[in-house]
C-alpha cells in the first residue's frame, strides 16, 4: 500500500473488511425499489408548495397538483426553502471535492481503501480509484461558504479552493500530485 506520513502522536485504525458504497448505484437501487413498491418518481419537477388536507398530502408542481398518502421530498439544498414551515435548522454550504493522480502511474493501484485523517487543520477523507474513477478522490469535510440560494451558487472552482487539500497531500501523501486533475463543487445541507 501507499505510505502515509502520519504525524507523530496519531493513532490509526484499519478495517480489513471495510469498504464504501458507490452513491450513483445506491440511488439507482433505491429508485428501482421505490418503483416496485408503487412510487411515482418525478424528475426535475420543482415543488412550488405543498400542504396537508385531511388524510393526504398535496404537492403543487408547475404542471399539476398531486395528492398522495405519503411524500418523500428529495430536494437536497432546496430543502431549506421547501420545508421552511417546519422550522428545520438547515444550512447549505458550498464544498469542493477533488480528484488527484499519483506522481507515477502505479501509486493509485496501491491505494485500496478509504481513509480519513482528523488533522489539526481539518478532517480530510478520500476514496481510492475504482471502476468508475481513475483518480484518487480527496476532500476536506467542513462547512464551506454559506449558500443563500442554491440556484445561484458559485459553481466555478477557484485556486484557493484546493489550498488546504493540497497542503494535506503534501504533508501526508507526498506520492500524490497535489494539483487536482478534476474538481466538483457540491452543496452540503447541514
Amino acid at each position: 500500500p501507499i505510505s502515509f506520513h502520519i504525524p507523530h502522536g496519531f493513532i490509526g485504525m484499519g478495517e480489513e473488511e471495510g469498504g464504501f458504497l458507490e452513491v450513483e448505484k445506491c440511488v439507482s437501487a433505491y429508485l428501482q425499489a421505490a418503483r416496485q413498491l408503487g412510487a411515482e418518481i418525478q424528475y426535475e419537477t420543482p415543488c412550488l408548495e405543498w400542504g396537508i388536507e385531511k388524510n393526504s398530502i398535496w404537492v403543487q408542481t408547475p404542471k399539476e397538483k398531486i395528492r398522495a398518502e405519503k411524500v418523500v421530498f428529495a430536494a437536497g439544498p432546496w430543502s431549506c426553502q421547501l420545508l421552511r414551515d417546519l422550522s428545520l435548522k438547515l444550512t447549505v454550504h458550498r464544498v469542493v471535492q477533488f480528484w488527484f493522480q499519483g506522481k507515477n502511474k502505479e501509486i493509485l493501484k496501491r491505494i485500496n481503501s478509504c481513509f480519513a485523517l482528523d488533522m489539526p487543520h481539518g478532517f480530510f477523507y478520500g476514496f481510492p480509484s475504482f471502476e468508475n474513477s481513475q483518480y484518487l478522490k480527496v476532500a476536506l469535510h467542513k462547512p464551506g461558504e454559506k449558500v443563500q440560494d442554491p440556484s445561484k451558487m458559485k459553481r466555478e472552482v477557484f485556486p484557493e479552493d484546493s489550498k488546504e487539500v493540497a497542503k494535506f497531500l503534501s504533508e501526508v501523501m507526498p506520492e500524490i500530485d497535489p494539483i487536482p486533475v478534476e474538481a466538483s463543487v457540491c452543496m452540503y445541507t447541514m
